[in-house]
């Protein structure tokens, strides 16, 4: 931080000898401009000294100039044009006729010189005094000042960006160091306080991603343990069993047991696909309720002691424009979760909101209205339900609840964490309430701009 302060400095009193620099320059030159300005505009008085100069013979000239100087304050001296101490340019023009200011450059001032009729003589009036100026010595001393003052200001000025600067610095090598948890404390009003907001935020991210990924470790290396052994020692039966039917029912077993590895792999890597940012959305129009059907009929198939029913009006099957494949996931995700705490039945049910039933509902739950969230999507079960407790951690990845939806539910615990995200990139929100059965209900809803128009093709098929 200090050779910020260093730079900061020298930059200040670079800048003022330069301006200095240039301000003597240019106050020289705009002084030697002022007199020649004010040669020209005398020149207008000694016309009629010309003039009179021109009226008498020019062996009279001489005499008649000593008689009129008295009556001039300028020193005035008539001479030959070519004695003139001046360029060939100023020479043409007093040959010419035409006046003249002679520049007596940077030991004297300037000169006016007005030719007479004839042509071969020139009145020569001057030097102009130049208007004073400081010389070098004093302006020395002004730049030597004014730096001192400017560099005194200017750490003023840099002190309090190099110290806050160095509380970033300082937050920075503690994250470097391993410590996560570093942040830095600044006012939001002050000149870094976007800046230390957007590092917070940023080891915030950089906290949670590695602490995800710890997690993803740990729960890898938990839940494969289980399946693993079980194919060790589904192995080790068969290499011990002679019967037919034992060895069917031992590699039974173990395609179950790849079946359940491979379906934990798949949610890890489609959780970890999600939490990057690297899903892609293609949205097309998706029907609720053929989805539903479909994923309704796959779930029994799977829990045959289970009974599902869809509750929905038919002839107002919603159409949501969404990416089919995540969403198809993030639903059957639900039902599976659903179905994995339920006694004996799972119901889903699809209702399209109009505006006054939007705030009819927001009325007995005594809110404002939420206008804008027009489908919802609820999933019963007639389980045990959540605890009120833990309705906003069930939807962190990992999540494991201590009573009936526990770790023997199976699953890496990413089911609901990869419902929340699929349902977040597609702008909708998920929520966990009391079924009216007595089990868990989790509700979806989408807004208005989720919903689209059924494909005229799709029909026709």
């Amino acid at each position: 931080m200090s050779r910020l302060a260093v730079r900061l400095s020298a930059g200040i009193l670079a800048v003022i000898v330069l301006s200095a620099v240039i301000g003597q320059c240019a106050g020289e030159r705009h002084i030697r401009n002022t007199a020649q300005e004010r040669a020209r505009h005398m020149s207008r008085a000694f016309v009629p000294l010309a003039q009179d100069l021109d009226s008498v013979d020019r062996s009279q000239r001489a005499a008649r100039l000593e008689q009129r100087k008295a009556l001039f304050g300028e020193s005035l001296v008539l001479l030959e044009i070519p004695d003139i101490d001046a360029d060939e340019g100023a020479l043409d023009e007093l040959r010419s006729g035409r006046a003249c200011v002679l520049d007596g450059g940077s030991e004297s001032g300037p000169r006016l010189a007005l030719p007479l009729a004839d042509g071969t003589q020139a009145l020569v009036v001057g030097p102009f005094e130049r208007m004073p100026h400081p010389g070098w010595g004093t302006l020395l001393v002004l730049v030597l000042l004014t730096t001192l003052g400017a560099v005194i200001a200017g750490a003023l000025l840099a002190y309090p960006v190099v110290r806050r600067l160095a509380v970033l610095e300082r937050a920075a090598a503690r994250i470097h160091d391993g410590d996560l948890s570093a942040r830095v404390k600044m006012s939001a009003k002050s000149d870094f306080g976007s800046l230390a907001e957007t590092f917070n935020a940023m080891a915030a991210r950089l906290e949670y991603l590695l602490e995800t990924q710890r997690q993803l470790l740990q729960a890898v290396s938990h839940e494969f343990r289980t399946p693993i052994a079980r194919l060790r020692f589904g192995l080790e039966s068969l290499a011990r069993s002679d019967d037919p039917d034992d060895l069917v029912a031992r590699l039974d077993a173990m395609d179950g047991d790849l079946a359940e590895l491979d379906e934990m792999v798949e949610e890890l890597l489609l959780y970890a696909r999600i939490d990057a940012g690297a899903l892609p959305l293609r949205r097309e129009a998706v029907e609720v309720l053929e989805l539903l059907g479909d994923l309704c009929e796959k779930a029994e198939e799977l829990s045959p002691h289970l009974h599902f029913r869809i509750l929905a009006d038919e002839d107002a099957n919603p159409v949501l424009r969404a990416d089919a494949t995540s969403l198809r996931r993030a639903i059957r995700n639900l039902l599976n979760n659903a179905a994995a705490h339920a006694r004996a039945e799972v119901s889903v049910s699809v209702e399209v909101l109009t505006e006054k039933a939007q705030q009819v509902e927001a009325s007995l739950r005594s809110k404002s209205k939420r206008g804008g969230e027009v489908l919802v999507l609820r999933v019963d079960d007639d389980g045990d339900g959540v605890p009120s407790s833990h309705r906003e951690r069930i939807f962190e990845p990992f999540a494991r609840l201590d009573e009936s939806r526990s770790r023997s539910s199976g699953g890496v615990g990413l089911g609901l964490a990869i419902v929340s995200r699929v349902l977040q990139s597609h702008g909708a929100r998920v929520s966990v309430a009391d079924a009216p059965s007595g089990g868990a209900r989790f509700e979806i809803r989408w807004p208005m701009e989720a919903l689209g128009e059924r494909d005229a093709a799709a029909d026709e098929r």
